[in-house]
C-alpha cells in the first residue's frame, strides 16, 4: 500500500495550485513536504505555461491561520498573457 502524497498539484488556465496534504498533522510542514514544495515551486518557475502559483490553506486543516489581510499587489506574468 502506497502512502498518500504530501503535496497535491493541479494546473488550470496558467495557475498551478499546490495543496498541502497532511491533514492528520494539520498540514504541518515536515522534511518531505518541504522538499516537495521546493521541487514543485522550482518546476513551476521553469514552466513557461505557469503564470501564478496558489497554495491554499484550508482553515480546518492548517496549523496556522493568517491574521492579516491578503496582499493586494498583483504582478503580471510576462511569459504568458495573464
Amino acid at each position: 500500500m502506497s502512502e498518500d502524497p504530501v503535496l497535491l498539484c493541479s494546473d488550470r488556465n496558467g495557475v498551478r495550485t499546490l495543496t498541502l496534504n497532511r491533514p492528520q498533522r494539520k498540514n504541518a510542514i515536515n522534511r518531505d513536504l518541504w522538499i516537495a514544495l521546493a521541487d514543485a515551486l522550482t518546476a513551476a518557475g521553469n514552466d513557461r505555461g505557469v503564470c501564478a502559483v496558489v497554495i491554499p490553506a484550508p482553515v480546518a486543516h492548517s496549523a496556522q491561520v493568517p491574521t492579516s489581510p491578503a496582499p493586494t499587489t498583483v504582478t503580471r506574468c510576462t511569459s504568458c498573457n495573464g
